[in-house]
């Protein structure tokens, strides 16, 4: 059975998307990006369904074509230089030009198969070949031999079909008076200049035409992203609150953060190898599911302000200085940076919370944070640390029947002067799925109180994040 098929009509390529794929080897054409190699130059990689895999053909009006690679938003082409000679290497340019197009050569043998050559030169001897020269990670570059009719020369053209337009979440909180700058990804990359962000209630949450989200006054808006006839919404909760932040452990698509773009990360601890993510409660073996703690430390470090100094965040391909969220938190928790974390093996369990372990990874405007944790159940003890904290303080409760422990953040005192100490609190609920059970509510109306029966007398902890002077 062949790895991969020929697109749709061989004997023209319309405009579209495709991935290429090398006759010889079976591996696809791909593109470092211009941070991690600063020509961006084209190598040889097994598929990987990433958007540097995937390229935009545009025909030209003299039969040639222009090559975009869709990552980094398609904003550069493939380009040559007008001298380059054999045994040189194809990179890309963000300005198009002539010497950004090719001819695509069909094979008399097999009209599925194509030679790539660069359009704009005197001698047309010249083709894109496997070279046996390697960049960084040790992947063999794409570079120009004389035509010899070898395999590797040769290239088969895979119609990549879907189109999608993405939000990363559909349901998120903006802290009143600031912002948030709304994630949408679209396929293919070429037309990210063609988004437009609509709100549904300006007064409440306006957007710009970059994304950025203003919070203005309290209340919910839905945020419309559209490009020609696709379009996606999500709603936006403007809170007024210091502790604003929900984020849910069940909740993959609407849970207050970017789950989705994890749905088939795998993990392996120990021999033990899960989903970190699957959306539900138990609807497949997953670590979140018993991601309480680790929600509720990052929804304190996001209202902090904190972010991961040194990581990598798979789902926007971004490094260093990371918001806090529960997978940047897992990310310190198990130890590592976040590189190759899919299928590779860590030592550490991504969601039994290790604040010794997450802490010193974090700071809040290059600020040291720091944990100090507390025993009892006291309310009123509570209540004045979020005087100091209304970040927020996390609250550890054992349900004897259950013989469950759960966590959750404990966000405002509702009735602070109440003469006979019977302190009512607002909380953040991570259990919860659904907004209007976990996402700042009186205690006695989230998930974790209506449904699993905790109480305030099950509380046996607290802890508070600290930032340094």
């Amino acid at each position: 059975m062949s790895l991969f098929s020929s697109a749709l009509d061989p004997n023209e390529l319309t405009d579209g998307v495709y991935n290429i794929v090398n006759v010889a080897t079976g591996q696809y054409l791909d593109v470092y990006d211009m941070k991690y190699d600063k020509n961006g130059h084209v190598y040889l990689y097994k598929q990987t369904k990433k958007d540097g895999q995937d390229f935009y053909l545009k025909r030209q009006d003299d039969g040639t074509y222009i090559i975009s690679p869709q990552s980094e938003k398609g904003a550069y082409s493939l380009s040559y230089e007008l001298d380059i000679m054999e045994g040189e290497f194809i990179t890309k340019k963000e300005n198009v030009s002539k010497l950004s197009k090719f001819s695509l050569v069909q094979s008399e043998e097999d009209p599925a198969i194509y030679t790539i050559k660069p359009a704009c030169m005197t001698d047309d001897k010249l083709c894109l070949t496997v070279s046996n020269t390697k960049g960084k990670y040790n992947y063999r570059l794409a570079g120009l031999a004389l035509e010899n009719n070898s395999a590797e020369q040769k290239w088969k053209f895979v119609k990549v079909t879907s189109e999608s337009l993405q939000i990363a979440t559909g349901y998120f909180d903006v802290k009143l008076g600031s912002t948030y700058d709304l994630y949408t990804s679209i396929t293919p990359k070429h037309l990210t200049g063609n988004i437009v962000y609509e709100s549904s209630n300006p007064e409440i949450a306006d957007v710009d035409k970059t994304g950025k989200v203003y919070g203005i006054s309290p209340g919910q808006a839905t945020i419309t992203v559209s490009c020609g006839p696709k379009s996606v919404s999500t709603v936006v909760n403007v809170s007024p609150y210091t502790a604003y932040t929900w984020y849910s452990q069940h909740n993959m698509y609407s849970g207050g953060w970017y789950a989705s773009a994890l749905k088939d990360l795998r993990i392996n601890v120990g021999g033990t190898s899960k989903l970190f993510f699957a959306n539900g409660y138990n609807s497949s073996p997953d670590w979140m599911d018993r991601g309480c703690k680790l929600c509720s430390d990052a929804m304190v470090l996001h209202n902090l302000g904190a972010v991961l100094t040194t990581g990598y965040d798979m789902r926007k391909d971004l490094e260093n200085n990371l918001e806090a969220d529960p997978f940047t938190v897992a990310i310190a928790n198990m130890g590592v940076t976040g590189k190759n974390l899919q299928n590779r093996r860590v030592w550490a369990d991504p969601v039994v919370v290790s604040t010794g372990t997450i802490a010193p990874r974090f700071t809040v405007d290059g600020k040291a944070v720091t944990v100090t944790k507390y025993t009892g159940r006291s309310l009123k003890h509570i209540k004045q640390l979020l005087e100091e904290h209304p970040e927020g303080v996390i609250v550890g409760m054992y349900n004897k029947s259950l013989d469950s422990t759960h966590y959750l953040v404990f966000t405002e005192c509702l009735n602070p002067n109440d003469p006979r100490g019977n302190y009512e609190f607002r909380v953040c609920d991570s259990a919860a799925s659904d907004p209007s059970m976990g996402d700042n509510v009186p205690f006695k109306e989230c998930l974790s109180y209506k449904k699993q029966g905790y109480r305030y007398s099950s509380i046996f902890g607290y802890s508070v994040y600290n930032v340094a002077e």
